[in-house]
This record gives C-alpha cells, sequence and structure tokens, in this order.
C-alpha cells in the first residue's frame, strides 16, 4: 500500500470514527467531488506531459499514468475533506474557543502579539506580508513536484506521508478545538483597521483566503501554513534530496518559510500558539512520516520514477 496512503486511509479513519460517534451524518458537496476530480485528472495529465515534452522519459503509457494517479490520489482526498469541513464543524465542539486562546497569550506575553505589533504597521510592509502568506502552496507544492518530477518518487512519498498526517491531524483538531483568526476575536480591541495597503493586495488576498476557507472561523489552531512550511523546510534541507547544484534550495526556502510565519501575526491571520503548534505539529510530522518508511518495503515501480528507499533522516 505505501506509507502514504497507509496514513492517509488510517487517520481518515479516526476522523469519520469522530464524526461518526458525534452524530455527522455523511455527507459530501457534490461540487468538490466534482472539482477535486477534474484537479486530479489535470494534474496527472499535466505531469504525463511534462515527463514526455519536457525531460523526454518515455515509459509504457497505462502504468505510468496509473502510477501518477496512486501517487497523487491523496491530495484528491485531502481536498474533499477540506471543502466538506462546514458540514461537520460544531458536531464535537459547538463553542469557538478563542477566549481560551486569547487569555493564555496574555497569560504567556502579557500582551497580545498581533496588537502590539501594530506598532510595525505599514503599508508596504502590509503588502510584502500578503505576498509571503501566500507562500503556503507554492513552498509545499513546489516541493512536491519537484521531488517528483525528477525521480526521487521514494523521497516524494515520504514527503507526501508527512503532509498528510499534518493535514488529516489538523482537520481533527479543527473539529477538536475550533478557533478563528484574532481578527475577528480582537477586532474592537486594534487600532488599525483595517491593515493599510499601498497595492490593495492585502484586501484582495485576505478576501481570498476567506472566501476560500470553509470554516474560516473554526480553521486557526494549528496553523497548517506554519506546519506546512515546517515540513518543506526540513525536507529542503535533506542531503539526498538534492544535487549540489541545487543546494540553494534550503536557503531559499528558510527566508520564504520565516516570512510566511511573521506574516500569520502580522496579518493576524494566527495566534501565537497557532504558531508554535504549527511547528510542532509539522515535526511530529515528518517523524512519523520517517518511521512509516522505514517499516513500509519498497512497492514495484513500473512507471520509472525511480524507487530508491530514502536513507538516514537528514541524509
Amino acid at each position: 500500500m505505501g506509507q502514504d496512503l497507509f496514513t492517509l486511509f488510517a487517520l481518515l479513519g479516526i476522523l469519520t470514527g469522530l464524526t461518526f460517534f458525534y452524530g455527522a451524518p455523511l455527507r459530501i458537496i457534490p461540487t468538490s467531488l466534482v472539482l477535486a476530480i477534474i484537479l486530479l485528472i489535470g494534474n496527472v495529465g499535466g505531469i504525463f506531459l511534462f515527463r514526455r515534452v519536457c525531460l523526454r522519459q518515455i515509459t509504457p503509457v497505462l502504468p505510468e499514468v496509473v502510477a501518477i494517479g496512486r501517487d497523487w490520489f491523496s491530495f484528491l482526498v485531502i481536498l474533499l475533506i477540506y471543502e466538506n469541513l462546514l458540514l461537520y464543524t460544531g458536531f464535537i465542539q459547538p463553542d469557538v474557543m478563542d477566549p481560551i486562546l486569547a487569555e493564555m497569550e496574555i497569560l504567556i506575553w502579557s500582551v497580545q502579539p498581533t496588537v502590539w505589533i501594530e506598532q510595525y504597521i505599514h503599508p508596504l510592509a502590509v503588502d510584502l506580508m500578503s505576498i509571503a502568506y501566500a507562500f503556503h502552496f507554492p513552498l509545499s507544492f513546489g516541493l512536491a513536484y519537484g521531488l517528483y518530477l525528477f525521480n526521487k518518487r521514494a523521497y516524494y512519498r515520504e514527503f507526501v506521508t508527512a503532509l498528510l498526517f499534518c493535514n488529516i491531524a489538523g482537520f481533527i483538531l479543527y473539529l477538536i478545538f475550533p478557533t478563528g483568526p484574532p481578527r475577528f476575536f480582537l477586532e474592537s480591541t486594534y487600532h488599525i483597521m483595517p491593515l493599510p495597503s499601498f497595492s490593495g493586495l492585502y484586501t484582495w488576498t485576505d478576501a481570498f483566503w476567506d472566501g476560500n476557507n470553509p470554516v474560516p472561523i473554526h480553521s486557526s489552531f494549528p496553523s497548517l501554513h506554519v506546519a506546512f512550511s515546517t515540513i518543506t523546510l526540513i525536507y529542503a534541507f535533506r542531503k539526498a534530496h538534492w544535487p549540489d547544484s541545487r543546494r540553494w534550495l534550503g536557503p531559499v526556502v528558510t527566508v520564504m518559510a520565516i516570512s510566511l510565519w511573521a506574516s500569520t501575526i502580522y496579518l493576524r491571520h494566527h495566534w501565537s500558539l497557532d504558531i508554535i503548534f504549527g511547528w510542532i505539529l509539522g515535526l511530529m510530522s515528518v517523524l512519523v512520516a520517517r518511521y512509516l518508511t522505514t517499516l513500509v518495503a519498497p512497492e514495484p515501480d513500473f512507471s520509472g520514477l525511480g524507487k530508491t528507499r530514502p536513507p538516514g533522516f537528514l541524509a
């Protein structure tokens, strides 16, 4: 089965069991299923054509298409879960937990970090941070495509296993400990509302994130932006993944990840505890993926994408 699909189905079983236990009916938004299937087909076709046209890698068509579909199937399920979270939030914990986080922030820092940082708000910085916050998908998916397209299939599966564990564990925490961004809960506390922007980029991106998040007031703790970028940062520095000509990748990802982490507080998208637990979840996901990889024997590879088992943790 592979460590990635094992992780997917194990955590999916836990998530399904939780929703059934608390009386949530099993439902799905039809358009989300159509969207997921379209994206999967497009992804498989795009990777197949890229390998044929750009990399000039010629392998039997059917085994290659099946292998690509199998390897990217997990993302289809993740998208389905995310798009249908709205149907299941509130069954386990009907009340948002923002008051608890707000009190803990004061207890730890003696200030609200997103309020304290207002003294450094500047329109140009707001625009730059809006760009940094959008690094979320390019970072993780960029690394996934890089590993997959350049014949690092075993490393790709381990990386995807970490993302899967992180994502579904995060979804479960959203159901158990629902919280929203501090910009909603602390709106009356801020002196600068809304955040200024030279270009209007912040307004556009903020509307985009909220408009495409089915549960904006239930999906803050932990920060999956932070957790995903933490996972990506660790794998970007693993020496065995990249030839010497691409050793620049680690420092570049470091700058992007740190910028993203700063933007979560600066733009009031997350509480500081969201960030801390995002780091913890990201590191835990890598350790789980590494452990599962040592337990699962490599599957036969008929796709020509490579089948070398990953070596040690930082090798």
